[in-house]
């Protein structure tokens, strides 16, 4: 073959590969036509969740000076398009798992006993110490325990979760030096707070907390106040319960032949969550 034959077949060939080049898209270039021509799904278009779900979080307190948890717990057909009234569960472990609180709250929603919320189960235990309970430091009428949850827990919540950022439609529950707990926040939180339960209170520490009452102008907060009659704080409650009723609180009141556990406050759950969130909620 002439050397002017190889010639004008090389130039021939050199000529379709170029043509080839030209219309060839490396994957990088392919996969960003795909992304950028993907239609983007919007927040509207995001499935509400199928089932309830509980997810464990942890926060640093720089109120507190510690870390704490807690565990958010999600209702069936939650959806970032609703807002969600929430409840405060100190003691959150113990309403967690010996109150099975979540299935109770869960049955609510599902037989339309009580609108969606969304609860959050305050843990005492230190989260890297769990033999490390501060709830004796936390619940005994304490001011900085009060600023956690104003200044950080309370807005870390509305922030992440789709919830109604107002006093009423939010509660605070907790039992024995957590239901002391709750009486302090009716006094000085009532400004996040305006669903305040109660289970048989432990008021001892703080025995001014009954003169907070008596002489505070009536505050715009709702209560749930509960005791057993056997071996429990039926005393000190229906102490309160006098200073409630003379004040002209709306509240509700239950005193039960249990004793100071979870056969007491447990049957209670669904009396509170109703009283506080039933289908006509206030």
């Amino acid at each position: 073959m002439s050397t002017s034959k190889i010639l004008h077949i090389l130039f021939f060939i050199s000529i379709i590969l170029f043509s080839c080049a030209q219309n060839k898209q490396s994957p990088g270039q392919k996969i960003a036509e795909v992304i950028q021509t993907k239609p983007l799904v919007s927040a509207a278009k995001i499935p509400p969740l199928e089932k309830s779900e509980t997810t464990l979080h942890r926060i640093k307190s720089k109120v507190l000076g510690y870390d704490l948890q807690y565990w958010v717990h999600l209702p069936e057909g939650y959806s970032s398009n609703f807002k969600y009234p929430t409840l405060y569960v100190t003691d959150g472990i113990w309403y967690k798992n010996s109150g099975d609180m979540p299935t109770i709250t869960d049955k609510l929603i599902t037989d339309k006993m009580i609108t969606s919320i969304v609860t959050i189960y305050v843990d005492a235990f230190d989260p890297d110490n769990s033999n490390s309970n501060r709830r004796n430091n936390q619940f005994l009428c304490n001011p900085d325990y009060v600023k956690f949850y104003q200044q950080e827990l309370i807005p870390e919540i509305d922030k992440q979760f789709s919830t109604k950022a107002n006093q009423s439609a939010r509660g605070i529950l907790g039992l024995s030096f957590g239901g002391l707990n709750s009486m302090y926040f009716g006094i000085h939180a009532n400004d996040v707070f305006g669903k305040i339960g109660i289970q048989s209170p432990a008021p001892h520490p703080c025995p001014n907390i009954y003169d907070e009452y008596k002489t505070h102008s009536k505050l715009p907060i709702d209560i749930y106040l509960s005791t057993g009659t056997v071996n429990d704080k039926k005393d000190a409650t229906r102490k309160l319960k006098k200073i409630l009723e003379d004040k002209g609180y709306d509240f509700e009141y239950k005193e039960v032949a249990e004793g100071h556990n979870w056969k007491n406050w447990k049957p209670l759950l669904d009396d509170v969550l109703i009283h506080f969130y039933g289908e006509s909620e206030k």
